[in-house]
C-alpha cells in the first residue's frame, strides 16, 4: 500500500465495500454499523474470513495484511487508518497524557499548600 493516507468510507445500507489494509491498520466506526469480514487466512488446511460487527466508536485492528470487507447494516461512516499513522498518534497521546499528568500534579501541588 503506497498510498498511507486516512481513508474515509460513507456507506448507504447494504453497500459492501473492500479495502486492502496491512497488519497493524485500523478500521473505526464512526456512526452506523458493519459486518467486517478480515483478510482471508489458513486454518486446519482451510481459507477462513473472520467476521466481527462493529457499532459506532468501535475500532477493529488488522493482525494480517489482506482484503476487508466492509458491509453497511444501516447508513454507516468509517475511517480506516494505516499502521504507519498509527505511531504519529500514538505519540501526541502520549505527549498529551504526560501534559495532564503535570497539570493535574501541579493542580493538586496548589490545593494542599493552600490547605496548610
Amino acid at each position: 500500500m503506497e498510498d498511507r493516507r486516512t481513508m474515509s468510507l460513507a456507506l448507504p445500507s447494504g453497500a459492501r465495500q473492500q479495502v486492502l489494509v496491512e497488519a497493524g491498520s485500523t478500521v473505526l466506526v464512526v456512526a452506523g454499523a458493519v459486518t467486517l469480514r478480515g483478510p482471508l487466512q489458513w486454518l486446519a488446511g482451510n481459507m477462513l474470513a473472520r467476521e466481527q460487527t462493529l457499532g459506532a466508536e468501535e475500532v477493529w485492528v488488522a493482525d494480517a495484511s489482506g482484503w476487508v470487507e466492509l458491509v453497511a447494516s444501516g447508513a454507516t461512516r468509517a475511517v480506516i487508518i494505516p499502521a504507519d499513522s498509527l505511531s504519529l498518534w500514538r505519540q501526541v497521546g502520549t505527549r498529551l497524557q504526560s501534559l495532564f499528568a503535570a497539570l493535574q500534579e501541579a493542580g493538586s501541588g496548589k490545593q494542599s499548600r493552600g490547605r496548610t
